[in-house]
């Protein structure tokens, strides 16, 4: 990381300090970017949560083989969407993009 970081600096005494901070923007920002993205894997997962229960709704009294696996295909679907999404969260390289983008990449 340090010598990253070292690198960095002296690329940003070579060129105008207007080309250093765009840079650091577009790293930030494509942070940022990731953390509205997993908001749709967020979305994802409540679509597949709310498609099911409403097949549950509708199928209260007879539950047949074919309908409990659209109920656990959606419950999966809903763990596959929402796990992403919170992983973006966790993911330490978000946040070092955000506060420090002149160790990102």
């Amino acid at each position: 990381m340090d010598e990253a970081a070292k690198r960095f600096a002296e690329l940003a005494e070579k060129l105008d300090p207007k080309i250093v901070e765009a840079t650091l923007g577009a790293a930030r920002m494509e942070a940022f970017s990731w953390l509205v993205s997993s908001a749709l894997w967020f979305v994802g997962a409540a679509v597949s949560l709310f498609g099911d229960f409403l097949v549950s709704k509708s199928n209260d009294d007879d539950w047949s083989v074919e309908w409990f696996g659209v109920g656990i295909g959606s419950y999966v679907a809903a763990v596959l969407c929402f796990l992403p999404g919170v992983w973006t969260w966790l993911d330490p390289w978000t946040w070092t993009a955000i506060n420090h983008p002149e160790l990102y990449k």
